[in-house]
């Protein structure tokens, strides 16, 4: 949805649903609104929750709830000084930013604000069912299919 380079285009979520698997999506603002349109700004902007969830109803009309992930890449307690830890270079241009650290989405920048994420799914007309798939059972699924068990 966002055109970013590190995002995953449609035409890819598609043929990952298409063989059964899940798409996630980051609470990284940068994945949320940095593209090279604002490649420039020296500091990624803050990404409200809305845009977080605005993603993920999009995966859930475009590939449906059982493909669907949330994979907010927290990363509390991360030694972020050794070499090619987060961000290091894994960000495109577009990406880079002047912050020293990741800036996640205002209202889901930790896993205790998770019921936020929940509430908004909810007040978007998700059913339970489906919020729980993309808590984590889709993943599960996927884990089990890959792995066994």
């Amino acid at each position: 949805m966002n055109p970013n380079l590190r995002n995953t285009s449609d035409r890819v979520c598609e043929a990952i649903a298409g063989t059964g698997g899940v798409v996630g999506v980051l609470a990284i603002s940068d994945f949320l609104v940095r593209h090279a349109g604002n490649a420039d700004e020296p500091v990624t902007p803050t990404a409200p929750l809305d845009r977080m969830l605005d993603h993920l109803d999009h995966l859930r009309r475009l590939v449906g709830p059982e493909h669907v992930g949330i994979g907010p890449d927290f990363m509390e307690g991360l030694d972020g000084s050794s070499p090619g830890a987060y961000p290091g270079t894994r960000f495109t241009p577009e990406m880079v930013s002047a912050q020293e650290d990741a800036a996640f989405v205002d209202g889901f920048s930790a896993i205790d604000e998770l019921p936020n994420l929940v509430r908004g799914l909810l007040d978007r007309g998700w059913a339970t069912g489906d919020i729980r798939r993309a808590l984590g059972e889709n993943w599960l699924r996927v884990y089990m299919l890959a792995w066994g068990g």
